[in-house]
């Protein structure tokens, strides 16, 4: 049983076990992953806000925090280039990012190049065009387009407010 839970599990049941407290186990645990979910989603890409998770959570949100600023700036960086720097396949990756935060490795990439850009045009680092192609897009409509429904405001509204 020990061993089980330091290597990762969860909970642990012996056998013989109550059907009844497998039932209620297994609602607890997701329900607490929902709620670990709903906290990441609402705080995780926001800077300098870190949610309380567990350390085993929060080492692998930290070091995809990593990774996601030291390639941000590349056009090609997607699923494949995050799995392999995080050293794991991509499906693991998938299920991985989509447990903890309940999003899509793209979709974490997307939203952290579209806060990076924003954080860009406030601080009037450059034009529109010249940041979206910054912070990794190559299409400046399609830029313009994940921006705006982000945000709901155009990528150039952010920088007449500025």
């Amino acid at each position: 049983k020990l061993t089980g839970l330091q290597t990762g599990a969860d909970d642990y049941l012996v056998k013989p076990f109550n059907a009844r407290e497998l039932r209620l186990r297994v609602a607890n645990l997701i329900e607490n992953r929902r709620k670990l979910q709903q906290q990441l989603r609402k705080t995780w890409l926001q800077a300098g806000s870190r949610p309380e998770v567990p350390s085993r959570e929060e080492a692998f949100l930290n070091k995809l925090q990593i990774i996601l600023e030291k390639h941000l700036t590349r056009e090609d960086f997607g699923l494949s280039l995050l799995s392999s720097e995080l050293g794991m396949s991509e499906r693991q990756v998938q299920r991985k990012i989509k447990g903890l935060t309940g999003e899509s490795p793209t979709d974490i990439i997307r939203a952290a190049r579209l806060e990076r850009a924003r954080m860009l045009l406030a601080q009037n680092t450059g034009n529109v065009s010249e940041i979206a192609f910054e912070v990794g897009f190559n299409n400046l409509s399609y830029f313009s387009k994940c921006f705006r429904e982000r945000f709901g405001v155009s990528p150039s509204e952010v920088v007449r407010q500025s």
